[in-house]
């Protein structure tokens, strides 16, 4: 258990360490459709070839884990296009709202009606983290009800990933059709990569008079180290999901990954956070602490 514990504190750090690259990314393309599919082409490719290498260029394909690494693709395309929507309406404090809400609270209601155990710690732990949030969550910000509509929808969906990696760890259907965990990770990479290609090769001939060549190729180093920092952290998870419950995993993950949002660029780039911010911080720590004690 041990062992399990350190590979989701690790994927939790690198989560975080993805977001400075993430900015990056942004500084160099903005966060428009092109830059976004663009990045979804780009990012999985570098840990895909290195699982693949790793694998003996050997993948496991069983029509439940192509399914399943397909919801998954639909899952993160939905997610970019609908994050892009929300931000643009000058959401961001709601979007990461819902966003960090849902990771945490679905896969964990997923897990009890599933029958993993729900005690005390776990509830305290679980209202910790969403204080955490709620924290950080600006109340004076108008919102109308399309909008709401569309934050929903992203709370689902965020959800909803960590759900179809449980789903095929666990196989809850007991089909013995789940593949190894690098299999697995390798099929949603690739599949997620050429969504990514086709999408802005589409939105490229659109706009071929419009975009220019260096900004991308500016971006890519950070794309690529995004993606291998989000490629590991999710890979770590699944093996980490072979004996540690998923209601158990997210909420230490989306406790620590607030913890270190904070930390890490207060670090890099001296963004100190405000009072709300350390408030904020104090209840994940204390909702990390409570789930792995």
């Amino acid at each position: 258990m041990v062992l399990e514990y350190c590979l989701i504190i690790i994927a939790t750090v690198l989560f975080s360490v993805q977001f400075l690259f993430t900015k990056k990314y942004q500084l160099c393309l903005g966060t428009g459709a092109e830059a976004s599919f663009f990045h979804k082409a780009i990012s999985p490719i570098t840990f895909g070839l290195i699982l693949l290498i790793y694998s003996g260029f050997r993948i496991e394909i069983t029509w439940y884990a192509l399914v399943l690494a397909l919801c998954g693709v639909g899952v993160s395309v939905g997610l970019a296009i609908l994050g892009l929507k929300a931000l643009g309406m000058g959401t961001i404090s709601n979007y990461s709202l819902y966003l960090l809400s849902g990771g945490m609270i679905i896969p964990v209601v997923y897990g009890a009606i599933m029958g993993e155990p729900f005690g005390l710690w776990k509830i305290i732990s679980i209202i910790c983290v969403v204080l955490a949030i709620a924290v950080k969550f600006d109340f004076k910000e108008k919102t109308d009800f399309k909008t709401y509509l569309l934050l929903f929808a992203i709370f689902i969906l965020n959800g909803l990933s960590g759900v179809i990696s449980s789903m095929h760890q666990k196989d809850v259907f007991g089909l013995g059709l789940s593949v190894s965990a690098h299999s697995f990770t390798m099929l949603k990479l690739f599949i997620g990569s050429l969504v990514g290609i086709i999408v802005f090769a589409i939105i490229a001939i659109k706009k071929r008079k419009e975009l220019k060549i260096q900004p991308f190729l500016k971006a890519i180093p950070w794309s690529i180290a995004e993606g291998v920092c989000n490629g590991v952290a999710n890979f770590l998870l699944l093996l980490a999901l072979l004996k540690i419950d998923a209601s158990m995993q997210y909420p230490i993950v989306t406790g620590g990954s607030i913890f270190l949002s904070a930390i890490l660029p207060f670090i890099i780039y001296k963004e100190k956070p405000d009072l709300r911010g350390w408030i904020a911080v104090a209840f994940a720590i204390t909702g990390t602490v409570v789930m792995i004690f």
